[in-house]
């Protein structure tokens, strides 16, 4: 149907139809009644999460899976705040990206985050000019988020409805700037035929069995493992740290820890102005320096976003001043 779709779909919108009915029956199966069946007697949902649920070390959920829960603001919006309370959300701007940053030492990638530019913007300029478009910003974008999965020409193409000759021309000129990165990919994938592990600064080691059917793939995931690994690891570690400054603080009846999502941490907070800056600046705080903690000789800055509001799909960025 998505193949049918992306080929004559604006002729006949009788397959977006079908399309929509699909995805809100999903919603309305998994999200809406699905839900509201695990909803226990202190009117939340309490799943599992699996520190070793998942191949690429990240973190994973489970009974129900709450960290797949739509963007949609409508689906989002059926969580909200407890009365007197207020949703903390703190993510990590380009974790992956960073994380790919320092494992490379790619110089275009340091400089960026080091000088504090938007990458997206750098990388829009490198590939088409600084008059380049909104399309052309999410083009690069889309390069940026995908080069460490090993995106293709072929998937960029569909996925922008671009050429596939403008898709290859996009990727290779992004390894072309980003040659320190590209050389670090190429090492990776170059490990399979060594009989090398990928593995992490904090001790997580990925094994494969490879055949040549896979061979692509399983080089791609000796590239997105680590990148990956150490991005939620970091989100566990500045979770910890919350955790254990919430009740050096004494604040265990004012702030909770409510879930972990990839590489954001969602917190309710007892809605008093002076204490939700207090978390807001600290929390940050926490996610911003423990990767210099934890990363040995760690030269690429991290930062954290901060959004507040009363229900998950209508948060608000922070305003600190």
């Amino acid at each position: 149907l998505e193949e049918l779709f992306d080929d004559v779909g604006e002729d006949y919108p009788v397959i977006n139809a079908i399309r929509e009915l699909r995805k809100l029956n999903k919603y309305m199966d998994t999200y809406v009644q699905g839900l509201r069946d695990l909803v226990v007697e202190d009117g939340r949902i309490h799943g599992v999460f699996n520190l070793h649920g998942t191949e690429t070390g990240r973190l994973s959920s489970s009974d129900p899976n709450m960290q797949n829960i739509p963007r949609d603001a409508a689906i989002k919006n059926l969580f909200v705040a407890a009365d007197g309370f207020k949703l903390v959300q703190l993510d990590y701007s380009q974790a992956e990206l960073r994380v790919l940053a320092y494992l490379s030492k790619d110089p275009f990638l340091t400089d960026v985050y080091q000088s504090g530019d938007d990458l997206h913007d750098r990388v829009a300029t490198k590939l088409y000019g600084d008059a380049f478009t909104k399309e052309d910003r999410v083009k690069a974008k889309a390069v940026n988020f995908g080069i460490v999965y090993g995106l293709g020409p072929g998937s960029l193409s569909k996925k922008q409805k671009i050429s596939f000759s403008e898709a290859k021309t996009i990727i290779d000129a992004w390894l072309a700037n980003a040659a320190g990165a590209k050389d670090w990919i190429q090492k990776q994938r170059n490990m399979v035929h060594a009989g090398e592990l990928p593995t992490t600064p904090f001790g997580r080691i990925r094994h494969f069995v490879v055949t040549y059917e896979a061979l692509n793939h399983i080089q791609n995931e000796y590239v997105n493992f680590p990148v990956q690994s150490i991005a939620s690891d970091l989100t566990v570690f500045s979770l910890l740290e919350m955790h254990q400054w919430i009740i050096d603080e004494g604040l265990q009846d004012d702030v909770f820890i409510v879930i972990n999502v990839h590489d954001s941490i969602i917190l309710e907070v007892r809605d008093n102005a002076e204490l939700l800056a207090r978390v807001a600046k600290k929390c940050k705080e926490i996610m911003c320096t423990v990767p210099e903690r934890y990363l040995e000789d760690l030269n690429i800055p991290f930062k954290a976003d901060v959004e507040m509001g009363y229900s998950w799909g209508n948060l608000e960025k922070y305003d600190e001043n």
